[in-house]
């Protein structure tokens, strides 16, 4: 169920206090660094950090630096970073922060972690912070001395398309290990929409942060990161950068009104902060901010209308370049209807054994994002609103701006 509206204005005033005490804190170890002479992080080291606290305002706001307040603890070599406990969090302009699991990241793979950044933020105990020179220079590391895996699937989709569920369908122990949504894809293609990144500095970024990712992936199975919505835009760089990593695209046809009741649960959408100044997105780190672009030139003053755009406009950057994908579209419907041709089709090419393929199916009698906050039994109760005449003359006029067949969209 959506929160109050009082629950909610309480919650951005603890992130607001959250924000201030996170920087208070960073003001005062770049003071005691400089007194210890510890204020430059020596070559292939990153900073060591011990959580001492840790806050979001909504656990499926974009994962950031500030999530964590951490105190220094020293200095973590590049080997140790090798190690199957770190994972790479987030990244920033000022570098990026790995978190050290309590369980080597193959065991978080999708079909027991649906949302990978949810554990990220709420397991580890201790950080590292390199720069973003340094983080390249990890990743180029990792290619000289680790076996990549087999094949790497770099795995695209739209919101509630059940991406979650055929991610959790592509995981087979000993074959593959599916990462999914880890955060750290979702800075560098929505910062690209909003112009943070620049396309020369993906051109390393993209790179670098598939290989850390896939670093713990043995060498005779598959590597598959499962994204969000946003990463589509980044597609033809993944091309032009790896060309080696196939990519697959997951939609679903008339979606607007399970997109919308995604919407529903969090109280944002009755402030219309999606029509705001960009840095309110930022700050917050809420789900519009992956389609801002097209939310700051069409502006939307109705919740369908800005669940449609979350929901078209993956489709509308896959169709703009279809030449970057290795297979069909996914559909939601086929693979609910035809789940083991569909699966064939895509275990064969990745060489997932087909055997595999009973296991995947069986894992269609569960909601795959139960006991989340968007699960079935969460979403299910909320209603969408009617899609009046003048609301769907909208959505049409949308739909004709994306590029996006007004039929595949339901209307």
């Amino acid at each position: 169920m959506s929160e109050t509206t009082e629950a909610f204005v309480f919650r951005c005033l603890c992130l607001a206090a959250h924000f201030a005490f996170f920087y208070f804190v960073e003001l005062a170890k770049a003071f005691k660094r400089v007194i210890s002479g510890e204020f430059d992080v020596p070559v292939q080291m990153a900073r060591r950090g011990c959580v001492i606290f840790r806050f979001k305002r909504d656990c499926l706001e974009i994962a950031r630096r500030e999530d964590f307040v951490v105190l220094d603890d020293g200095f973590v070599g590049f080997e140790e970073l090798l190690e199957p406990e770190w994972m790479v969090y987030s990244i920033d302009k000022r570098g990026a922060v790995f978190v050290k699991m309590p369980k080597p990241s193959p065991e978080y793979s999708a079909e027991n972690c649906p949302f990978l950044f949810m554990n990220m933020f709420e397991e580890p105990m201790e950080t590292a912070e390199m720069s973003i020179e340094a983080y390249v220079a990890f990743a180029q590391l990792i290619d000289r001395t680790i076996e990549k895996p087999k094949e790497t699937l770099f795995f695209t989709n739209t919101a509630r398309c059940a991406s979650t569920l055929f991610a959790s369908m592509l995981s087979h122990a000993g074959h593959s290990i599916c990462y999914a949504e880890p955060h750290v894809l979702t800075i560098l293609a929505t910062g690209f929409g909003f112009g943070y990144w620049q396309y020369p500095q993906l051109l390393k970024l993209v790179p670098a942060t598939i290989k850390i990712l896939r670093k713990n992936v043995p060498s005779d199975q598959v590597c598959i990161l499962k994204t969000t919505s946003s990463e589509v835009k980044i597609a033809p760089i993944v091309r032009h950068t790896m060309p080696e990593v196939k990519q697959i695209f997951m939609f679903r046809r008339n979606a607007t009104d399970s997109v919308e009741r995604m919407l529903l649960i969090d109280t944002m959408h009755r402030f219309n902060l999606f029509q705001a100044f960009r840095w309110i997105i930022n700050f917050i780190g809420y789900l519009t901010a992956t389609e801002a672009p097209w939310i700051e030139e069409l502006k939307p003053t109705h919740v369908k209308q800005l669940a449609f755009l979350l929901y078209a406009a993956p489709y509308s950057g896959y169709l703009r370049n279809k030449e970057c994908f290795d297979f069909p579209v996914v559909w939601h419907d086929l693979l609910i209807r035809q789940t083991r041709k569909v699966l064939a089709l895509v275990f064969e090419k990745l060489e997932i054994p087909l055997e595999c393929i009973p296991e995947a199916v069986k894992r269609m009698r569960k909601d795959s994002q139960e006991g989340t906050k968007l699960s079935q039994n969460s979403i299910g109760s909320l209603e969408a609103t009617p899609l009046t005449p003048k609301l769907e003359e909208s959505l049409a006029e949308y739909a004709a701006l994306l590029g996006v067949p007004k039929d595949v969209c339901g209307f």
